[in-house]
């Protein structure tokens, strides 16, 4: 099969590793890069015509390109809205016009406005139905790439996927306890978001879909989420709450989870790593070595 990888992000040099032995895999960068070798591919997604020279005689496109940063002023929207907006416009168009039969767009759980603060006693609980919120402008063009996504989809008969992925943070990043507590939440192993795009390459499955995590907690958590953690994690999840504690970590109130209940059930994603994994490995210096 020949596939197209657009950027050479962490995700994109997984699928890249995972697939490069049986398959013709070009990886779509801004500037080469050996890790690629000649696999690689020079462009830019943000240029229509760069997208259609890499796309031609695909038969799949992983599109993980993405402007994604902590700088998410409105001063820095041009930037967003190239890469996240123009670029994942462009992929579908050029997939539409030279036949890919398959499309996996990676998304983001901030489209349902993960970050914001909860209004009211109760942590939120997001599932795929929670409405799409634009927090801030990262959020707002990943929307908007996800709404181009259903045009593509519903107008053009396209088979186009959207992964919404909690954060795909860096390994390293797991040394911080934080971190870890995090994985209750909306952090969760690059292993697993491998793994679903892998499941879904060869689907017919459309839509949009939370990936992340096993959900941790049910709506009737969800007031003491943010009053009482720590009595909720000393019922749950003693041993790991006892391992926080002892290395100087006290749980802070948690304001909302991802739930990929809908991922589980319609695509048989099956998330390999849990909140009790990523204790196991911090306690056995799985993150410290890197």
């Amino acid at each position: 099969m020949k596939i197209l990888i657009t950027s050479g992000g962490r995700l994109a040099s997984l699928l890249y590793q995972a697939l490069n032995d049986d398959h013709d895999v070009r990886v779509m960068r801004r500037k080469h890069d050996d890790a690629f070798g000649s696999s690689c591919v020079v462009g830019d997604v943000s240029v229509y015509d760069d997208v259609a020279r890499a796309i031609q005689g695909c038969d799949l496109v992983f599109h993980t390109a993405v402007r994604n940063n902590t700088d998410i002023e409105l001063e820095s929207y041009e930037e967003f809205h190239s890469s996240n907006v123009v670029g994942t416009f462009n992929v579908f168009l050029a997939g539409l016009r030279s036949g890919v039969k398959r499309i996996v767009h990676s998304s983001s759980s901030v489209v349902n406005g993960f970050y914001m603060s909860p209004p009211s006693s109760k942590a939120i609980h997001f599932d795929d139905d929670a409405p799409k919120r634009g927090v801030d402008i990262y959020a707002l063009t990943k929307i908007v790439g996800e709404m181009h996504a259903d045009y593509f989809r519903d107008v053009h008969d396209m088979s186009i996927i959207s992964l919404r992925y909690g954060w795909l943070a860096p390994q390293e990043m797991y040394q911080d306890p934080a971190m870890i507590f995090n994985t209750l939440q909306f952090c969760f192993h690059e292993d697993d978001a491998l793994a679903a795009n892998l499941l879904v390459m060869n689907q017919q499955s459309r839509g949009n879909y939370l990936i992340c995590a096993a959900p941790a907690f049910t709506d009737e958590d969800a007031e003491e989420l943010l009053a009482n953690p720590a009595g909720l994690l000393d019922l749950r999840y003693p041993k790991e709450l006892a391992y926080l504690r002892e290395i100087g970590f006290q749980p802070t109130p948690i304001t909302g989870w991802l739930d990929c209940s809908r991922a589980m059930r319609e695509l048989n994603y099956r998330p390999k790593y849990s909140f009790e994994d990523f204790v196991r490995m911090h306690r056995d210096g799985v993150f410290a070595e890197g």
